[in-house]
């Protein structure tokens, strides 16, 4: 993508080094992304590393290093003159290592570091990390994250240690950190991954994990105790208990060699998978990983070839989806060698990962509904799930096995666990009839002192009571191959592809009673192979959805009103769903004026957004601000500027309907589509009318009926996607991330605005449902009152009636925030585990402690792109 290539959020445009760089754009987004999630560990730096960094080898080093760091002399101003003595102090920290154990220090400061993955740098910044360290034993290549295994950042002064203190400009020497563990994450497959922050002879130690940061207290590298302790920390580091790299990898993750490489290639050919030479170009970024299956309790080899998707965010579900093979080669002798009793090539299938909510179901839990519900020969537009599970309740459920024995003394501590090790969902996985314990654990005691597929960090500083902030770590594997919306080849195939997922959507709504809640342009799927069934798109990422429990009282067609709290789901911690940009308005709405329940017809709009976003970017269309007309409608400031812009948009298209070039069908069924989203936008002038699945693919349908769709008219888009970016201009609260005061008006959490996918802790609480599914007869009466209402005289013009007020409140008030790195008015730590010798606890900051749950006002820059764009609201 060219420099000069352009992107909008809101009402801004900005260039591709702008999103690269180290611009406004990415340091409004990076300080938003680590605010209220950097947790500053209360007891000594040496109970850090024993907590945290395990090691298979005990500290035992007594060489002299008094001297380390004698030649490192850092000057206020002068931080790249004292490299080399830092260097030099590093280096002699680890001089006694074992050969293979060993680490190297690289000055990488000059060096432009991009996102790990070459398909996705030009989305994504780059950095410039100060000082790189090896993988134990192996020399370090400076130009890819592929060999590094954790980032030092220099600062030439104590006075740059940015977390006792508050402020945007110690902000920015944390997201430093943040930016390099979220490229170690991504690179690696990493589950927590370590930095050091260097201020003058100040030295701080971070371990960063999908939830958090914890970060030691200060130690000297001065002092002969801070010195062993920096070495200690090192050591544990490259010899970590689990795994056969540094602590932090995943051990079910492993590189693949040159062998694996040519049996991918192999095998793709063999299979004539579609583009297959195109997948492989980055073949030294794949890895070999296993799948925990909760059906067999087993684990399936699959060898991840090319990525197709990544959520780049760091504290998040950090969703990425791969190509992949299983890998069905044996072990033998240590060698991989082909099955001779396996003749059928393997077939490239879709490997998903992600760190859900712990209080959401398991996506593998509504995949397995689905399936239950609705036989495989009958489903349409809806994925198969072939296995998967959650790695991280497995792993807690083997770690609190083990505890339990040591506290009890008894055999059979699996009968006695808690329910919560599952999540929402203490179902028992299906296909176990043999009575043994279905997650196949382990008989040996887990090796750990924590679980890490599951992330611990909040539980490990506050207690029990803080569970739902965590993050626990699933894989599943769906057979059906697909491309995103954003590269059809002509307009019909992804309308057919939308249509396609509206079906799927109604499949699973109706039969298996599962609401998807998070319809975006990156959930739904054009079909890559022809398949039986003929559906040419599909519905896919359910880790949001809801499952409403049985009724056998309602008609099929016509489901009772959806609890979008599953029974045992925690409604008070629950995220909102969805994709920002693709949210329906009386969701975004409903946001400020209070819970509000997402029904049918939200995710039927969502639909509509989705195909919209597609239009303005990748057609061409007749709006006379071309792609940027993107900025017209999908908004990215706060909840009632974003809805405002939605309703707006939708009351223009009555009088003045988008059209694109030499394509009537797709002009007439944007046209028809304005016309349902409108009625389904509520307002005090005229009766609502709610989309149903009958009226969007009658529309959809006589679309697709048409024969004069052009071909070949895929526009490539020239902005980037806003959505790689996280939280333009704005700040999160503490309260979606931290324990924090229920508001004393409403008894609500604060919403909290995080990025692409921005969710309030609110829960939906269940309410009575009205119109959710209308006879045809009285929508056919509603409809009829709604266009009567229009055209009469005493209808507003556009401009009067896109001031209208609209139901519901709009309070979402922003304040200011006072840049502190600390949650919002956490209780006390926790007492640590009493360790002999620890002395006193040392003390939080005091800030920290004590700020409230707050969000900044919009940045002078957002105001004035408002008021530019309120003198052009005139353009269609």
């Amino acid at each position: 993508m060219s420099n000069s290539t352009r992107s909008c959020c809101g009402s801004i445009c900005y260039s591709s080094d702008s999103v690269r760089g180290d611009s406004k754009v990415v340091k409004d987004g990076w300080e938003s992304e680590v605010e209220g999630r950097i947790l500053e560990y209360p007891d000594l730096t040496d109970y850090f590393i024993e907590d945290l960094l395990p090691t298979s080898t005990p500290f035992t080093l007594t060489n002299n290093i008094d001297d380390a760091f004698k030649s490192y002399d850092p000057k206020k101003g002068q931080e790249v003159n004292g490299y080399k003595g830092l260097l030099c102090g590093l280096r002699t920290l680890v001089e006694d290592f074992e050969k293979d154990r060993k680490l190297s220090f690289v000055d990488t400061h000059a060096i432009r570091m991009y996102f790990p993955f070459d398909s996705f740098k030009d989305q994504h910044h780059y950095t410039y990390p100060d000082i790189s360290v090896s993988f134990p034993g192996r020399s370090l290549s400076p130009t890819t994250w592929q060999g590094i295994s954790m980032v030092i950042e220099v600062k030439s002064d104590a006075s740059d240690d940015p977390f006792p203190r508050a402020g945007m400009k110690n902000t920015a020497t944390v997201v430093q950190l943040a930016k390099n563990a979220r490229s170690l994450l991504i690179a690696h497959g990493f589950l927590s991954a370590f930095t050091i922050g260097v201020y003058g002879n100040i030295v701080r130690l971070a371990r960063f994990d999908r939830s958090c940061a914890i970060v030691s207290q200060p130690i000297d590298i001065k002092d002969a105790e801070g010195l062993r302790l920096l070495q200690k920390f090192l050591w544990h580091f490259s010899h970590p208990r689990v795994g056969e790299t540094v602590v932090g990898c995943d051990p079910t993750v492993a590189r693949l060699d040159a062998a694996g490489k040519e049996w991918v290639k192999t095998q793709l050919e063999k299979a004539k998978a579609k583009d297959w030479e195109k997948h492989v170009g980055e073949l030294d970024k794949a890895r070999r990983v296993e799948v925990y299956d909760h059906k067999t309790g087993k684990s399936v080899p699959y060898i991840l070839y090319h990525l197709v998707d990544v959520n780049g965010r760091l504290f998040s579900r950090a969703t990425t989806v791969w190509r992949a093979l299983k890998d069905t080669r044996l072990l033998i002798n240590g060698q991989f060698v082909d099955d001779a009793a396996c003749t059928t090539p393997a077939k490239p299938q879709i490997v998903k990962e992600a760190w859900r909510q712990l209080v959401r179901r398991s996506e593998a839990e509504i995949y397995e509904r689905i399936e239950e519900k609705i036989p495989r020969e009958e489903r349409f537009g809806l994925p198969t799930m072939m296995c998967g599970g959650d790695m991280g309740s497995r792993e807690l459920r083997w770690w609190e096995g083990t505890r339990l024995r040591r506290t009890t003394g008894s055999d059979d501590a699996s009968s006695q666990l808690e329910s919560h090790t599952a999540g929402p969902s203490t179902s028992t996985p299906s296909g176990d009839t043999s009575g043994s314990d279905p997650y196949n654990i382990p008989p040996e005691d887990f090796p750990l002192p924590h679980p890490q597929q599951q992330t611990y960090s909040w539980r490990l500083l506050y207690g029990e009571q803080y569970t739902y902030l965590e993050r626990s770590h699933m894989r599943i594997v769906v057979d059906d191959i697909g491309r995103p919306l954003t590269q059809f080849t002509c307009t019909r195939e992804v309308v057919q592809a939308i249509r396609d997922a509206i079906v799927g959507h109604q499949q699973a709504r109706e039969r298996a009673q599962v609401l998807h809640r998070d319809v975006s342009v990156g959930n739904i799927l054009i079909v890559d192979e022809p398949n039986e069934k003929g559906f040419g798109g599909f519905l896919h990422d359910y880790d949001y959805s809801s499952i409403e429990d049985e009724d056998e009282g309602y008609e099929t067609g016509s489901p009772p009103p959806l609890q979008s709290n599953a029974e045992g789901e925690d409604s008070d911690h629950k995220e909102r769903t969805g994709t920002y940009y693709f949210m329906a308005y009386e969701i975004l709405v409903g946001a400020a004026s209070g819970p509000t329940i997402h029904h049918i017809h939200h995710d039927l709009e969502s639909f509509y957004w989705v195909l919209l976003w597609i239009v303005l970017r990748h057609t061409d269309h007749n709006h006379p601000r071309g792609q940027l007309a993107c900025a017209d409608v999908f908004g990215y400031t706060n909840d009632d500027y974003s809805s405002a812009m939605k309703r707006d948009w939708a009351l223009k298209q009555v009088d003045r309907p988008l059209g694109v070039q030499d394509n009537a069908p797709l002009s007439q069924l944007l046209r028809d589509l304005a016309e349902m989203v409108f009625d389904n936008i509520p307002h005090s002038r005229w009766p609502t009318v709610h989309l149903t699945y009958q009226r969007i693919l009658q529309a959809f349908d006589a679309a697709l009926a048409k024969e004069n769709w052009p071909k070949d008219d895929f526009v490539r888009c020239e902005l980037l996607d806003p959505r790689t970016v996280s939280q333009i201009g704005l700040r999160r609260t503490g309260a979606e991330c931290a324990p924090g005061p229920r508001a004393a008006s409403s008894g609500r959490q604060a919403i909290a605005i995080r990025g692409p996918s921005v969710h309030s802790l609110d829960g939906f609480r269940s309410a009575p449902d009205v119109a959710l599914n209308p006879s045809a007869a009285q929508t056919s009466t509603a409809a009829a009152a709604t266009r009567s209402l229009r055209s009469s005289s005493k209808r507003p013009r556009i401009e009067e009636a896109i001031r209208l007020p609209y139901t519901g409140s709009s309070s979402n008030k922003r304040f200011k925030s006072n840049g502190d790195m600390g949650p919002p008015k956490l209780p006390a730590v926790r007492s640590l585990p009493t360790r002999a010798g620890s002395g006193a606890k040392l003390p939080r900051s005091r800030r920290s402690q004590e700020r409230g749950s707050v969000l900044p006002t919009r940045s002078s820059e957002r105001i004035r792109a408002a008021a530019e764009r309120k003198t052009t609201s005139g353009t269609p």
